[in-house]
């Protein structure tokens, strides 16, 4: 009998701390982060707190303007720049 894979779940508090984290070794406020990306200060706020997250778009966009991996910036693995193995269920 196949096994199922198990799949991490995202910790929406542990991407707002990424995110803010990147913010902040980029010396960005959160309006200057908000005006980069394009979207509302408000926005920024809830994301570090966890409230939401980027969408897909803005994920992308991060990874690329701040060059860290989306695997880390959504999963928190790697240190942002390496890309980490895949856990491959067969």
């Amino acid at each position: 009998m196949r096994e199922f894979c198990r799949f991490e779940t995202v910790d929406l508090e542990q991407v707002g701390n990424r995110i803010k984290k990147i913010r902040l070794q980029n010396d960005l406020t959160v309006e200057q982060f908000a005006e980069i990306l394009s979207v509302s200060e408000n926005a920024v706020y809830k994301w570090q707190r966890g409230e939401t997250a980027p969408d897909i778009i803005n994920f992308g966009y991060i990874s690329s303007r701040f060059e860290v991996s989306l695997d880390y910036l959504i999963m928190g693995r790697g240190d942002g720049d390496e890309p980490s193995p895949l856990d491959i269920c067969a």
